[in-house]
C-alpha cells in the first residue's frame, strides 16, 4: 500500500490483481447466464397449459448454488436482459421482450428471487469445507438439506409462475395451479436431486465470493 496523506492508496499490483478478478468474476456471472439460456434449449411439451417443460430451473440452481447470491442473481439477470434484447435464449428458443409479460412472465421473473435464495439457502452446506467423501449419515443428511434448499428454489419459481397466470392469462388460481404447478412438481423434485448431486461434486464453489467482500474493504469498488 501507498500512503497519501491520511488515505491508504492501492499499489499498482494491487490494482492488477483486483482488475483479473473482477474481470474473472464478469466473466462467471456472463458464462451463467449461457448457462441457463443453455438449459431453456432443453424442452418438453407440457401436458397441459402453455409453459414447456425445460431444464431451466436445473441450469438455474447450479449457476446461483455454485456462484452465491449476489453473482448467481446477477447471472438471472443477464439472462432476463439477453432474451429481451432478443436473443433467443427463453424455453424453445423464444426471444423478446414480450415474453416479460406475457403468460410465461411470472416463471421468468421469478427466476431471480429465487437465484438469490438458492445462493443464499445453500451457503451453509456448500461453504462449509470439505465434504464427506463416502456415503454415510452425515452425507446423506447434507444432501437432504441441499436437495430441501433446491426444492424451495424450485416452488418460488412455481408460484411466481401461477401468480403470473392469474394475472396475465386470466386464470383462476385453481387452474392456475393445474396448468402451472401441478405438471412440474416431479421434474422440480428430479432437477432438485440432480442439482444438489453436481453441486456437492463441483470444486471451488463461489470462487469469487469472498474476494468481492475483500475488495470492498479494500476500497477498489
Amino acid at each position: 500500500m501507498q500512503r497519501t496523506g491520511e488515505r491508504v492508496a492501492p499499489s499498482p499490483q494491487e490494482w492488477r490483481s483486483a482488475g483479473w478478478r473482477h474481470a474473472g468474476r464478469s466473466a462467471l456471472i456472463v458464462g451463467g447466464g449461457l448457462v441457463i439460456a443453455l438449459g431453456a434449449r432443453v424442452t418438453l411439451p407440457a401436458p397441459v397449459g402453455p409453459v414447456p417443460l425445460s431444464l431451466q430451473t436445473l441450469a438455474l440452481c447450479l449457476v446461483a448454488g455454485w456462484l452465491g447470491r449476489v453473482d448467481g442473481t446477477l447471472s438471472a439477470a443477464g439472462y432476463l436482459v439477453l432474451g429481451a434484447l432478443g436473443a433467443p435464449v427463453f424455453a424453445d428458443g423464444a426471444a423478446g421482450a414480450g415474453h416479460l409479460v406475457g403468460p410465461t412472465s411470472g416463471y421468468l421473473w421469478g427466476f431471480l428471487p429465487a437465484a438469490w435464495l438458492c445462493g443464499r439457502s445453500t451457503a451453509g452446506v456448500l461453504q462449509r469445507g470439505p465434504l464427506p467423501r463416502r456415503v454415510g449419515p452425515e452425507a446423506l443428511r447434507l444432501l437432504a438439506r441441499l436437495v430441501a434448499f433446491l426444492l424451495a428454489a424450485h416452488a418460488v419459481v412455481l408460484l411466481c409462475g401461477a401468480t403470473g397466470l392469474v394475472i396475465s392469462a386470466g386464470l383462476e388460481p385453481r387452474q392456475a395451479f393445474r396448468a402451472g404447478v401441478a405438471p412440474f412438481l416431479w421434474g422440480a423434485g428430479l432437477k432438485s436431486g440432480v442439482a444438489a448431486l453436481f453441486l456437492l461434486a463441483l470444486p471451488a464453489r463461489r470462487p469469487f465470493e469472498s474476494d468481492s467482500r475483500s475488495t470492498d474493504r479494500a476500497g477498489l469498488r
